[in-house]
């Protein structure tokens, strides 16, 4: 599988094989499945997955279509109630992503710094809400992943016919939702994938202080001379490598891998004796390469996708 983490890719200059963790959202039109780049977005990223973790988003509705540019949700309820969101986070829209067809970006009102935990799903192109500047007016809207599965499904809940103005009572007040779907379209639920392909190399498993991670080296490479590498996103972006010493910041001049050799499958524990709270958000990989240094191994992890995300500590 294709799914070394963007920032190591980026760093070694390698093609951009995949962005970050994968989150499915089951819903009652099908599943959509979104690679998030965290290498790009990584506040919005990180906030995207709380609502998903904590489960907020689970019997939500999508309540905006607007056919031939978006289908928006993350904010309703079936009942139309709106669950309480957390703070507001920083407007990302300058990172260098476009609002390109199959996109999610965060929606937001006229404060460029105002998102919550509302989302969209571009259904074409849409430069106008692209970055242009650091105004008001050119602020833009932050992309944060793309649908990889389940364009279709978009597209479909796209051509849902809906009510131009819906107005309705909640807590004593009443609102207009514009462009409400006369059909429901629900999010049954959304989680993150802890194995988003076929060729998954891994799986992990977590204890009460500690992750740990079961690596399948195929027949073919069994006994291939390799290095098995242990990485960490944190929510910030930063990318650590487990080592032989600890834990280190990851240097792409000098990549260190957890174990050097003889490559065989293997059971190992890749995280201990931490105090897990404190690394909400952190995504935990494992995987392997073959070839006789680091840079090789490491590319050669990307040419065959042997490296599978294991865990989201949440």
């Amino acid at each position: 599988m294709k799914k070394l983490f963007a920032l190591l890719a980026g760093l070694l200059s390698l093609p951009l094989m995949a962005s970050g963790p994968h989150v499915l959202l089951n819903t009652n039109m099908g599943n959509i499945e979104i690679e998030l780049n965290q290498a790009k977005a990584p506040v919005t990223v990180a906030n995207f997955l709380n609502y998903v973790n904590s489960g907020q988003y689970n019997t939500e509705i999508f309540h905006r279509v607007v056919a031939g540019f978006v289908v928006q949700g993350g904010g309703y309820k079936i009942d139309l109630s709106m669950p309480a969101t957390n703070a507001p986070i920083v407007n990302e829209a300058s990172n260098g992503l476009k609002n390109l067809r199959g996109t999610i970006a965060m929606a937001r009102t006229s404060d460029p710094n105002s998102a919550t935990s509302e989302f969209y799903f571009n259904l074409v192109d849409s430069p106008e809400l692209d970055y242009t500047g650091p105004t008001a007016a050119g602020a833009g809207y932050a992309v944060f992943g793309n649908v990889v599965n389940g364009m279709s499904v978009v597209d479909a809940m796209g051509q849902v016919p809906v009510y131009p103005d819906y107005y309705y009572t909640y807590n004593n007040n009443t609102y207009d939702l514009q462009d409400l779907p006369q059909k429901l379209l629900q999010i049954n639920s959304a989680a993150v994938l802890t194995s988003y392909s076929a060729t998954s190399v891994a799986t992990g498993t977590i204890g009460s202080q500690t992750i740990q991670g079961t690596l399948i080296v195929p027949a073919a490479d069994v006994g291939k001379t390799g290095s098995i590498y242990v990485a960490a996103i944190l929510p910030s972006g930063t990318v650590y490598v487990l080592t032989p010493a600890g834990w280190q910041q990851y240097d792409p001049n000098n990549p260190v891998a957890y174990l050097t050799g003889a490559l065989q499958s293997d059971t190992m524990t890749v995280v201990n004796g931490m105090n897990l709270t404190s690394l909400v958000g952190t995504n935990i990989f494992l995987g392997y390469g073959v070839g006789a240094d680091g840079k090789s191994t490491v590319a050669n992890m990307f040419a065959s996708g042997h490296l599978s995300l294991i865990y989201t500590i949440h």
